[in-house]
Order: structure tokens, then sequence, then C-alpha cells
């Protein structure tokens, strides 16, 4: 998969205050990823300039959708790339047809949103810094409250609470209509 270069900017700043520049915060980012890419174990060693340190260490990562304003998400993890998959694991287990659960259970509503969208084809893209284990949480709430400011919300997906996944029922169930998925929130 081809990397994503930085986008024209909608913002008439620096690139500095940019959410979506690799220079946002005067920080160093990595190219924007197709984030399906990143269940490739070759995804790393494809784009070799990323160091193991940058990979599988600690930093802040943000989530964007392809030709949509701002950010969708900031978050934080001690091992950046195993965190992401984490996500993406997640986010498929929770789309149509790929839970087994038979009764309703519960998701983040980060998660549930990735899954819709990523099942609509929305184009998600990820980028992450290096941060030391000491600044995280800190340099998350910071970039929260810069996106803020520049963009006028926080990033969409952020502090989403908690979403109900309904019950896909079994497969005889799933072909006969007898279940429905819950339509994706707005």
């Amino acid at each position: 998969m081809a990397m994503t270069g930085e986008r024209s900017s909608q913002f008439p700043r620096l690139p500095a205050a940019d959410p979506q520049s690799l220079r946002w915060d005067r920080r160093t980012w990595t190219p924007w990823l197709p984030f399906q890419a990143l269940t490739a174990s070759a995804t790393v060693v494809r784009f070799g300039w990323l160091s193991s340190d940058w990979a599988d260490g600690p930093g802040v990562y943000r989530i964007r959708a392809v030709g949509r304003e701002g950010l969708q998400y900031i978050g934080q993890a001690a091992r950046v790339l195993p965190r992401l998959r984490v996500h993406l694991a997640a986010a498929n287990r929770t789309l149509v047809g790929k839970s087994k659960a038979k009764t309703p259970r519960r998701t983040s509503g980060f998660e549930w949103r990735l899954a819709t969208q990523l099942n609509r084809g929305a184009r998600i893209e990820v980028s992450w810094t290096h941060a030391t284990e000491d600044e995280l949480l800190a340099l998350e709430d910071r970039l929260i409250k810069e996106h803020a400011k520049v963009v006028g919300r926080e990033p969409i997906w952020q502090n989403l609470p908690q979403t109900l996944v309904p019950s896909f029922g079994t497969k005889e169930e799933r072909s006969q209509g007898g279940t429905q998925a819950i339509p994706a929130p707005d």
C-alpha cells in the first residue's frame, strides 16, 4: 500500500498548527498509513525508516478520515503498533457478521465508530510520534486541547461512551433475517 503524504491543509496556519501535518506540534510524525495496513507485520519493515523504538515503543497516535477536517481520535500507548493492532482487531470483531456473540456486548464508542467507518469503506489512516513513557498522558492531553483550539472541537471520536453492539444471532437467524444490525451513529 502506498504511503499517503501530507494533505493540503484547510488551516491557513503554519504546519506546526495543523493537526494533520507531519510536523504538527513541531514533532516528527510517521507518514499517514492506511489503518488496515497495520495487520501486516511487514508494514514496519516496508517503511524501513521506522525504527523498532517507533513501532514498538511509547508514543502518541492520531487517526484521521481522509477528506475530513481535523482528526478523529488521539491516543497514547506504551507500545504504539501493538495497541493500534488491538484497536483494529476489536473493530473487526465488531463488524456485522464477524461477531458470534449470542447476546449484545459492550465496546468502546471509538472502536464502534472505527468499525462502522471501515465497514462503510471510509479511508481511515493513522500516524504516530515517539514520546517517553513519562510524557505520554500529558502529551496526549495537550494535543487534544491544541486540536480543539485549532479546529474548534475535540477529535470527533474522542470520549465517546460505550456502545451496545447487537447480537447477530446464529448463522441460521442471520440468514432468515431474524436479527438486524444497529445503524451506525453519525
